[in-house]
């Protein structure tokens, strides 16, 4: 799934965004992001960047910010 382009979504996504379990899903991610990029840096001693999408549900909840400062943080 890196950077490539999807012309349809999962269905999964759609799901979770009709369900409003985006917000939890997309959390998840982004942890699990910042987790595997963070872990990948420190092994091999190389700066790289990491990308996440977002929906838009997650980010026009109240909220949004402060959990990607808590998990920017957690790494």
């Amino acid at each position: 799934m890196f950077g490539v382009n999807y012309p349809v979504r999962p269905v999964i996504l759609i799901v979770a965004e009709q369900t409003g379990q985006i917000v939890h899903l997309g959390l998840w991610i982004l942890r699990q992001a910042c987790i595997e990029i963070a872990d990948f840096i420190a092994s091999r001693e190389q700066a790289l960047r990491v990308a996440v999408n977002i929906s838009s549900l997650q980010f026009i909840r109240d909220g949004f910010l402060d959990d990607v400062c808590r998990v920017a943080a957690i790494v």
